[in-house]
């Protein structure tokens, strides 16, 4: 049962999916969200696998430390351009694939 039900109150699991089925722009909206989310926790993984602090990473970078720790706590979403220094920082490419060809 779900907890609007019991006591007027909804979960965020719960909100997210009902905005995410309102409407086709909404659920592309989420996507692209949980793309960002995604890409963000692959590069703070892969910083701190290399051992690197981000203080470390905002030299190889060239990107502030305070704007790594804001990208990194999910406060900032970054432009493409930030995104592609700290995937070359990290010795990385960006592969795009055709959704259609899945």
């Amino acid at each position: 049962m779900k907890n609007k039900e019991i006591d007027g109150t909804i979960s965020l699991e719960e909100a997210l999916e009902e905005f995410k089925n309102e409407s086709e722009e909404n659920k592309d909206l989420l996507e692209r969200v949980d793309m960002i989310n995604s890409l963000i926790s692959f590069i703070s993984y892969k910083r701190s696998s290399y051992g690197y602090t981000q203080r470390d990473f905002a030299k190889i970078t060239g990107i502030k430390q305070p704007m790594i720790a804001r990208i990194e706590a999910g406060t900032t979403i970054p432009r493409l351009d930030t995104f592609v220094k700290m995937i070359h920082g990290l010795n990385c490419d960006i592969i795009i694939i055709d959704k259609k060809d899945k």
